[in-house]
């Protein structure tokens, strides 16, 4: 996890742009806590300067991105800045030091993420003719932006947030991964264009205007929806949504984003296949490994969450087949002393069947309430469940026990349909292209319904006698 922010300012807004982009890096501090960098552009020049938080090597190395300018003592004839605060994982010498550039200094890059695919990239790109001076992800992505352009995203596997400024043009590219793992909000008002990684590092702003969004406020306690808009409970405060490119134009102030990436969605039924079935095991099986090699590609320790769930416990059983190392690998788990709630015993049979490093927390109610302003903090948006918190736990474990990248099984059940509201859609699905006594009949065969099971057959029941349920195959059933 790093942090990035820039600011832009056409001239309208009067305030000092070398204060605003350090308040900004300061308040993403703990996203990326071992260096920090800054860059300042106007129409001819540049500065690359440092802080007193930057890396010392960075200061003394002759590489274009890195410099010993304080950046207090930088001159103030400048309308642009990026910021990076980084958390060194891929290429963790000064020659990672962001906000980067090439030798020929037309592209600055300011990255939070992983390119998990970026040694197959630079490969590739090597063949065409590029040269790299670094072994870092974050120049492969300029070297991927300077031959294939916009387009460059459709190359990365990976998760991304960044912001690429093309002195060429005068233009600003940004971009976040496909599905949202890296955040990326941005302000655009009164002659002042922002990002950062986080909401709070644009609200503290001298030309931010503090207000609240009432119809994000509204969906939260009404709809409990939260995130469903771009513009979230800060007014004015834009979430660029996943699989979404923005372009600002330094010139006009032009901004305009684009999608560049739709999850396909496969809606056809088809009774089960024995052999489909094996061919989905084995495709999923190869991209599940696959994924977790890409991973792995770290120069720091890599560990795991396990929550004792089939997800983390996938993860970790193939990260310690995958473990060339001679290391234990280092697990984290949240207990509780409530058995009906705690699966600390599954966490352990995975613990002993891989010979892992373990280490555990058990959150507390009194611990919540000590910590919730730094949580609330850290998370800059309502908690959906105390379960954040049990999360927060576990990262602060990890941290300090000094490995600072983790795989996790977050998003599996989402993927899998691990959660039974999803159930009800296939027995929908289930219903409407073969009846609805085969779908009673399919659910028998499970054993014991769930209480979602016997809702749905209850409220399908009432359907079928009022003429609402399927009739032929050609007929959908809607929930």
């Amino acid at each position: 996890m790093c942090g990035i922010a820039g600011i832009v300012n056409t001239g309208k807004s009067k305030f000092d742009l070398r204060s605003a982009i350090l308040s900004m890096s300061k308040s993403i501090k703990h996203r990326g806590p071992d260096d920090e960098g800054f860059v300042l552009f106007n129409q001819t020049e540049f500065q690359v300067c440092v802080s007193d938080e930057t890396q010392e090597e960075v200061k003394h190395s002759r590489l274009p991105f890195c410099s010993s300018v304080n950046i207090n003592n930088s001159g103030a004839n400048y309308n642009v800045a990026l910021a990076h605060r980084r958390l060194s994982i891929i290429d963790i010498t000064a020659s990672g030091h962001q906000p980067m550039s090439k030798f020929d200094e037309q592209y600055w890059i300011t990255f939070n993420g992983e390119i998990y695919n970026y040694i197959e990239i630079r490969e590739s790109l090597t063949a065409k003719g590029h040269s790299f001076i670094t072994s870092s992800d974050t120049e492969v992505i300029l070297a991927s932006y300077k031959e294939w352009g916009k387009q460059c995203v459709n190359q990365f596997n990976g998760m991304w947030s960044f912001v690429i400024h093309d002195r060429t043009n005068n233009t600003l590219f940004a971009s976040r991964d496909r599905f949202g793992v890296k955040p990326f909000y941005y302000y655009n008002q009164d002659g002042v264009f922002c990002f950062a990684s986080e909401q709070k590092a644009i609200a503290q702003l001298p030309f931010y205007k503090k207000e609240i969004n009432p119809k994000a406020v509204y969906d939260f306690f009404a709809k409990n929806e939260e995130e469903y808009e771009t513009e979230g409970f800060f007014k004015n405060i834009i979430e660029l949504f996943p699989s979404n490119n923005l372009f600002f134009d330094l010139n006009s102030g032009a901004l305009t984003i684009e999608s560049y990436y739709n999850l396909k969605v496969n809606t056809a039924f088809e009774e089960f296949n024995e052999q489909n079935y094996k061919q989905h095991i084995e495709k999923t099986t190869t991209l599940f490994n696959d994924a977790i090699r890409l991973r792995l590609r770290s120069d720091v320790a890599v560990g795991s969450c396990l929550s004792g769930g089939i997800d983390s416990s996938a993860i970790t059983g193939t990260m310690n087949k995958l473990n060339s190392s001679k290391e234990p690998i280092h697990l984290f788990t949240a207990t509780f002393p409530n058995e009906s709630i705690d699966e600390s015993k599954w966490a352990k049979e995975v613990v002993d069947a891989t010979n892992s490093a373990w280490h555990t927390c058990t959150p507390t109610s009194e611990g919540l309430f000590t910590e919730l302003k730094d949580l609330v903090y850290s998370q800059d948006i309502p908690l959906w469940s105390t379960s954040t918190y049990a999360q927060f736990k576990v990262m602060e474990l990890s941290r300090k026990h000094g490995v600072k990248v983790v795989l996790d099984g977050q998003g599996g059940d989402e993927l899998f349909a691990g959660y039974l509201p999803y159930f009800a859609n296939y027995w929908n699905e289930f219903a409407a292209n073969l009846g609805y006594k085969a779908a009673i009949a399919e659910l028998k065969k499970r054993g014991e319904l769930s209480e979602t099971a016997k809702h749905w057959i209850k409220e399908n029941a009432k359907k079928k006698k009022l003429g609402l349920t399927a009739s032929s195959k050609k007929t959908k059933i809607k929930s």
